[in-house]
């Protein structure tokens, strides 16, 4: 009896396998190439330059093949926290750009680091999971769940118990361990004034770092200069574990569960809460415990400003919060929106990256990559210096994860 003719191999991995299962387990991680464009002023775009000149277009940063994993995260920064990181598939971990506070982790003097225009590695460690680069610190996971953070220990915010301002924390230019725990999941974050947190791999949320208008969740409403040192815990414990699953700026936050539910606290002054306000500024900030923002939200869809971006479910794009250069994509003059407002009719979104200010980056499931808002260092890689009130697409596919900052951006694409 003749042998049945072989079926050929049509199995693929999807991308959000990789994020969500394979990589959190030590297990395979695909190699994607890394882009970046916008403002150099302290050499952040990785181009081997300092100060200039800027990018209105994505550049592959050189001398790096595709071998960069896409496991950095989003979070929100000024005009100051000019620094890049990445995590490479080989589970390097690399930084560039302003070291200031020796954010870089590259064991540099503290007293004089100066900025770092191309990729550099972050000691000899090859088993780095994940990264986010903020104002003062960055925070990296590995793959045997522990937390490390360098840079400045201002407000608390690398929760080591240390703190102050940011001229008188202590510092750190190589990554210090937060306690012992061999628990927390890829999903963590660092931003303005040392605010930083994760997610634990059994659901449960921690923040630490500066405490002002509710912003640690914890239904308190701290003080302007008040801080928390080590983490404490949100209620809840089906938080989301996912990378990029969690918005935030200097005073607001946005967060997913695992459920598909979305919950929001913090300063509410531009309606970023999704409560129907527009000027919650009372008692010192809009919500000091999570508040839901009804719908069905999707795992990997969050992005933050002080406004906020997010994908329903159903593919939908939805927008809330401060309108400013056209960071409601609403093409429409400027009005706050105290609620999800849709961007659009489209139903194929998969993810939304704002930034700190006015600027969003947007994925659809076809890995094109979008573009909105504010424009002014080029940091939209339209190739030009003009806000757009719409979702402009980006040349290329292939797009993975994107991330916004003030005024440049980061991105990796399917090689």
């Amino acid at each position: 009896m003749a042998t049945p003719a072989q079926r050929p191999n049509t199995w693929t991995l999807d991308q959000w396998y990789d994020q969500s299962v394979a990589g959190t387990t030590g297990g395979y991680i695909e190699n994607f190439a890394m882009f970046t464009w916008g403002r150099n002023q302290y050499g952040q775009l990785g181009q081997e330059t300092e100060f200039n000149p800027d990018r209105s277009s994505p550049v592959q940063v050189p001398g790096t093949t595709a071998l960069w994993s896409n496991k950095t995260g989003a979070c929100a920064t000024n005009s100051n926290s000019s620094r890049m990181c990445a995590i490479k598939a080989d589970g390097t971990a690399w930084g560039w750009g302003n070291n200031g506070y020796g954010q870089l982790g590259h064991n540099d003097a503290i007293s004089s680091v100066p900025p770092v225009v191309s990729p550099r590695q972050v000691g000899t460690d090859t088993t780095w999971r994940s990264v986010v680069a903020g104002q003062f610190s960055s925070i990296w996971t590995k793959t045997d769940g522990t937390l490390w953070m360098c840079g400045s220990a201002a407000y608390g915010g690398l929760g080591q118990n240390q703190g102050g301002n940011a001229s008188g924390a202590p510092r750190y230019s190589s990554p210090v361990q937060l306690g012992t725990g061999t628990d927390w999941s890829e999903n963590v974050w660092t931003g303005e004034q040392g605010r930083a947190g994760g997610v634990k791999t059994d659901g449960t949320l921690w923040q630490w770092g500066y405490a002002d208008n509710g912003t640690l969740g914890n239904n308190t409403n701290q003080g302007v200069y008040d801080a928390v040192s080590s983490p404490i815990q949100i209620p809840g414990t089906t938080w989301s574990t996912t990378l990029g699953n969690t918005a935030f700026t200097g005073q607001n936050f946005i967060m997913l569960k695992t459920d598909g539910t979305l919950w929001a606290w913090g300063y509410n002054q531009w309606g970023a809460l999704a409560n129907n306000k527009t000027n919650d500024s009372s008692p010192k900030g809009g919500r000091s415990s999570p508040t839901q923002i009804p719908g069905s939200w999707l795992s990997g869809s969050l992005g933050g400003g002080r406004y906020m971006s997010a994908v329903k479910t159903d593919g939908t794009l939805w927008v809330w919060g401060r309108d400013q250069d056209g960071s409601l994509a609403q093409n429409a003059p400027a009005v706050p929106r105290s609620s999800p407002t849709q961007v659009g009719t489209d139903t194929n979104w998969l993810l939304a990256r704002n930034s700190e200010d006015s600027n969003t980056l947007a994925i659809k499931t076809d890995g094109t990559l979008w573009a909105w808002g504010y424009n002014d260092k080029g940091g939209l890689g339209l190739n030009n210096k003009i806000s757009y009130s719409s979702p402009t697409q980006i040349p290329g596919t292939g797009w993975t994860q994107a991330i916004a900052f003030k005024n440049f951006s980061q991105a990796f694409k399917r090689t």
